[in-house]
């Protein structure tokens, strides 16, 4: 080795100086890309809240207008009135009978048909069935007549009559009931009356009428052995009701305190007893005839026997 010749330096790795020198520039750009993405947040939603913004559709409002069937001011449905309300006819297969009803509306109509429902359309018959026009406030009498057709089956039926104009049915309705019963008949009494289709009936041999619910069919011709009973005791020498009923020739009706009232049977007045005193009946019912009473007593419902009282017509 030469002592005298001097060392040459040696040279640094080239790599080393570029990891020295890269490190400077890396910590430089990270320092200023986090202000930069800040900025271009802060900057889009403030772009975002200064851009308008779209509007929902706003809704359509449809007016409907009335039918022209309706005349008037609101498109609602008009309020009826029916008078009565309701109906109820009592007739055996041959029979007729007709109703008066009036229906009142709250507003004019034109062109308005009066119809039953099906279920009752084949007892009844509308007179007028149409009209041109129905003005506000004003009733508007209509007449159904009522047939049943020899055959029909007994029972009970019932639906509704209402008005339609075109193709709407208004709801208001009349509620009619039909009932389609037997007739029982005494020559004797000069009495018809109507009982309900699965009841019977008997005539005792003096031409007495008894009438039974299929829960009480008794043969024995006591009064306070049926539902409803009839019979005539002949009054010779034409005393009044208070001095024939008191004991002596007749039943004592005013014993006690009963319940007297006077009912009209076939245009006839009759006097209704109840709340009776030996309590055997519940209901003895009165009707003056020429000569006679008839006595109807009755131990059935109140109201089947007010039913039943209407259907009496007198010979």
């Amino acid at each position: 080795m030469n002592l005298s010749e001097p060392e040459t330096p040696r040279p640094e790795a080239p790599g080393l100086q570029i990891e020295l020198g890269a490190k400077p520039a890396r910590r430089f750009r990270a320092v200023w890309l986090v202000p930069l993405l800040i900025f271009l947040v802060a900057g889009s939603g403030a772009l975002l809240a200064w851009l308008p913004r779209s509007s929902p559709a706003p809704l359509s409002i449809v007016s409907l207008s009335p039918s022209p069937e309706f005349q008037g001011t609101s498109s609602t449905v008009p309020p009826l009135t029916w008078s009565p309300g309701s109906t109820e006819v009592t007739l055996s297969p041959g029979d007729s009978t007709f109703r008066d009803i009036t229906v009142t509306s709250s507003r004019n109509l034109t062109n308005v048909v009066i119809e039953p429902v099906p279920e009752i359309a084949r007892f009844l018959t509308i007179t007028p069935s149409t009209l041109n026009s129905v003005l506000a406030n004003t009733p508007q009498s209509v007449r159904v007549t009522f047939a049943i057709a020899q055959g029909t089956t007994l029972g009970t039926y019932q639906g509704t009559i209402h008005l339609r104009i075109g193709t709407q049915t208004l709801p208001q309705t009349v509620k009619v009931t039909v009932d389609v019963w037997n007739t029982a008949f005494s020559s004797a009494l000069g009495l018809s009356i109507k009982y309900p289709a699965t009841w019977s009936s008997t005539k005792q041999p003096d031409g007495s009428l008894s009438i039974d619910s299929p829960q009480l069919v008794e043969t024995d011709t006591a009064e306070d052995t049926h539902d409803i009973f009839i019979r005539s005791v002949p009054n010779s020498g034409h005393l009044s009701m208070s001095q024939f009923f008191d004991g002596t020739h007749g039943p004592n009706l005013y014993n006690g305190n009963p319940t007297i009232q006077l009912v009209s049977i076939a245009d006839v007045t009759a006097t209704h007893f109840s709340g009776l005193t030996p309590a055997e009946v519940d209901d003895v019912v009165v009707i003056p005839r020429s000569g006679s009473f008839l006595i109807i007593t009755s131990t059935a419902p109140a109201a089947l026997l007010s039913t039943l009282l209407t259907t009496v017509v007198l010979n």
